[in-house]
């Protein structure tokens, strides 16, 4: 099975899990990407969808420099992380999320670059 977004889209194309139909998500609600199995769970910011589709398929089709793979089962967006902690890292909505062991430095310096980028307004 193929999944294509344009590069250039603000809107990702999944299949739904449960009645196997496709549904467009803005990509700027998603808060973060987790994965259950061969299936994932895009958690936005007014609902929570089951999809029939791997991360990596999910993670192909959103803007790599908009997202962050912090451990290998969670995707999360950059713009909803508060801040990086010791071994997880916060969203705005409270949610705490794990991240691997010695990516905390390299969390933080991505975050930075992304943060500066929106600064510089790119």
């Amino acid at each position: 099975r193929r999944y294509f977004t344009p590069k250039n889209s603000r809107v990702i194309t999944i299949t739904h899990q449960d009645i196997r139909d496709q549904r467009d998500i803005p990509i700027r609600e998603i808060l973060y990407v987790e994965v259950h199995g061969r299936s994932c769970t895009v958690h936005t910011q007014t609902a929570t969808i089951e999809a029939s589709m791997t991360l990596s398929a999910l993670e192909a089709l959103l803007p790599q420099d908009q997202f962050v793979k912090p451990i290998r089962y969670c995707l999360v967006a950059l713009r909803y992380i508060r801040h990086v902690e010791q071994t997880e890292l916060e969203l705005e909505n409270g949610v705490r999320l794990p991240f691997s062991r010695g990516e905390r430095d390299n969390l933080r310096q991505i975050l930075s670059a992304y943060r500066l980028r929106q600064l510089r307004g790119r």
